[in-house]
């Protein structure tokens, strides 16, 4: 049975009994939740963060190149080396973008289900325990993803930049076999 089959068959079952101090259990409830919470924020975060990184970089990087090429300065063939380190990069956003997209979640107790349980008193609020352990499961399930998606998009980062440098050794190559630099016309004297 996986954990979230585990916690829908808690959330369906439980029901606080009457003498028991489940106040420890509550503020386990709580932190669990809390941390799950914080563990999908600060994925979402890191996504954004490398999202910020690649977005202006990776849309620099093609406008230096077309305009090297243009005006003669960069060889085609070098420009074109470049793709490979290019493809990773929109390959990284887009994962990234991915895992930035909403996922669904089992949502937290709302202030309508938490009141309808306040008259019931100490046992109303450890009937709450079930609702904040599956939202807890559910939010890690999600990070999970969100953490697979953004395993990917950095490997595919450090590939785009491993693959920078087939663009300069492309250069040397070319260079290379070009012959020497045509030589420079001594200044006129007056």
């Amino acid at each position: 049975m996986s954990d979230l089959e585990a916690a829908v068959a808690f959330h369906g079952l439980f029901q606080p009994s009457e003498g028991v101090d489940y106040a420890w259990v509550v503020v386990i409830a709580r932190e669990r939740l809390a941390a799950s919470r914080a563990t999908f924020k600060a994925i979402d975060d890191k996504a954004a963060h490398l999202m910020t990184y690649l977005g202006g970089g990776t849309g620099a990087a093609i406008a230096a190149a077309i305009a090297g090429v243009s005006i003669g300065q960069v060889p085609p063939l070098v420009a074109c080396s470049a793709l490979p380190a290019f493809c990773l990069a929109l390959r990284s956003l887009t994962l990234a973008a991915r895992c930035r997209a909403p996922l669904e979640c089992y949502p937290p107790p709302t202030a309508a289900s938490a009141a309808a349980l306040a008259d019931h008193g100490p046992l109303g609020e450890a009937a709450m325990i079930p609702t904040w352990n599956l939202s807890a499961i559910q939010t890690d399930e999600a990070s999970g993803r969100k953490s697979r998606l953004l395993t990917r998009a950095v490997a595919a980062l450090v590939a785009s930049i491993w693959f920078l440098l087939l663009p300069l050794f492309v250069g040397i190559g070319v260079r290379a076999y070009s012959g020497p630099p045509a030589p420079v016309a001594a200044a006129a004297r007056p």
